[in-house]
């Protein structure tokens, strides 16, 4: 009862601070990237949060349990990707004029050209991925619920969507925004909290490593069971993705379109990577010690639950438990309201100038249901089914959003072939199994970007010889 209680009060917080933080200017600037206002604090952690999901606090720790060290490869690569976009493309991304008279990505990508066919392609690329990616998430909370109450799947994951719809409703992408540093806050007590306690509790820095080693040579090893070949691989995937990521994902480039100016999102820089690095290396750690002291846990995706009940008082149970939840439902509420922009404004639900808030709540609670729908149906793993989607709405939209920001083109029909090339290689790629020899998401960014830049200079040549 304690446990559900604490859980019960984090959630009153979140419908409260949406409740506050609501928009009541009633504009679509507001509404959808409130005024264009936000620091550095709140893009950086705002969209670190947004950007950690349930796979940190799921995920992570599975692998971490799992892997071991090499573990630890993915957040590294990562970072490669991460630090490529904040470097070269955010500052950019902000001050391009096509941003600045722009609210969702699709109309970023048809600013000069205007194509409706382009509009409408992209934004139903992102709508489904994104609509599929927050699934996982769901399906990351139902196994949170699951592992700390005795109920079903089905019921757990129908919780979940009622915990994030109740005060994703009320305000959009602002209370989304604000919801996320109190989220984000949490997650990073929990991560400090259970790492130091449970480095100390398997004997210090040294008896860590000494138990890792004693489990196995592979599971100390950042190459673990793989090749040097893997492991090139794998980073090569994983810097592509994180860099497709940053790019493609609305939920996450969209607190870039909202920041003040390219000043705050040059600060929001270091601020952005070391919450989410600092998270999923210190989930992936909390994983290998959970695997020490809990050696035998059926499914790993549930090590932290199943450590915090063994070893925490109820009060701190339901911390743990509270925090997991919140850091799944920061993720799950920006993709929603993210999705129900592209609703709104790209496939013009909403009427743009007018005050149509009520639209937009119904338009978010049925994004929702379209959520539910695939977290109830789709069958993997939560790892599985995030990498998935990311991969393939990298190769797409990243690819797309590459080509128009370093000014290869921005042409309607060179940017839809860059769209639909990274889509078909990048799955055609993994229903063949070639993701195992390396990622789909450098084959699809690669044949995308190879693709779109041949067909930009055909299309230049043509018009030269027209001339």
């Amino acid at each position: 009862m304690v446990v559900e209680l604490v859980l019960f009060s984090f959630i009153v917080l979140f419908v409260a601070i949406g409740y506050i933080t609501k928009d009541r200017d009633g504009s679509a600037e507001s509404y959808h990237l409130a005024d264009r206002s936000l620091n550095k604090w709140l893009v950086g952690i705002s969209a670190g949060a947004t950007a950690n999901s349930g796979f940190i606090v799921v995920g992570a720790v599975g692998m971490g349990y799992t892997m071991g060290i090499s573990s630890l490869l993915y957040p590294l690569a990562w970072l490669i990707g991460d630090l490529l976009f904040w470097n070269l493309f955010a500052g950019k991304v902000r001050g391009m004029e096509s941003v600045k008279s722009s609210l969702t990505v699709s109309e970023v990508l048809t600013f000069f050209n205007g194509d409706k066919n382009l509009k409408i392609i992209s934004a139903t690329v992102i709508f489904l991925l994104l609509c599929i990616y927050a699934s996982s998430q769901l399906i990351a909370s139902t196994k949170i619920v699951a592992s700390f109450s005795d109920i079903s799947d089905s019921l757990a994951i129908t919780l979940s969507f009622l915990f994030v719809m109740a005060y994703t409703m009320w305000g959009g992408f602002k209370s989304s925004v604000y919801t996320d540093i109190v989220q984000g806050f949490m997650m990073v007590l929990l991560t400090l909290g259970i790492l130091v306690w449970g480095v100390d509790k398997v004997g210090g820095v040294s008896g860590f490593f000494q138990g890792i080693e004693a489990i196995s040579n592979s599971y100390a090893s950042l190459l673990g069971e793989n090749s040097l070949f893997t492991l090139f691989s794998v980073v090569l995937g994983m810097l592509f993705t994180s860099l497709g990521f940053s790019l493609s994902q609305p939920q996450v480039i969209t607190r870039v379109f909202a920041a003040k100016d390219e000043q705050e999102v040059q600060s929001a820089k270091w601020i952005y990577i070391s919450f989410l690095h600092f998270t999923w290396i210190g989930m992936s750690l909390i994983g290998m010690v959970v695997k020490l002291l809990l050696p035998d846990i059926a499914d790993a995706e549930i090590a932290l639950p199943i450590l915090s009940k063994e070893h925490f008082s109820d009060v701190i149970v339901g911390f743990v438990f509270a925090s997991m939840i919140a850091t799944v439902l920061s993720s799950v509420d920006s993709m929603i309201v993210s999705a129900a922009s592209i609703v709104s404004l790209d496939f013009e639900v909403e009427k743009r100038g007018k005050n149509t808030k009520r639209l937009h709540k119904i338009v978010i609670l049925g994004v929702g249901f379209v959520t539910l729908f695939f977290a109830l149906f789709l069958k993997s793993t939560v790892f599985t089914i995030a990498l998935y989607s990311v991969s393939i709405m990298s190769a797409s939209i990243g690819s797309a959003m590459i080509m128009l920001i370093v000014g290869i083109t921005n042409r309607a029909n060179v940017l839809k072939l860059t769209i639909l090339t990274g889509l078909f290689s990048a799955i055609g790629w993994r229903v063949f199994g070639l993701n195992s020899f390396v990622s789909e998401t450098f084959i699809g960014m690669f044949c995308a970007i190879l693709v779109g830049y041949l067909f930009e200079i055909y299309q230049r040549e043509r018009e030269t010889f027209s001339a």
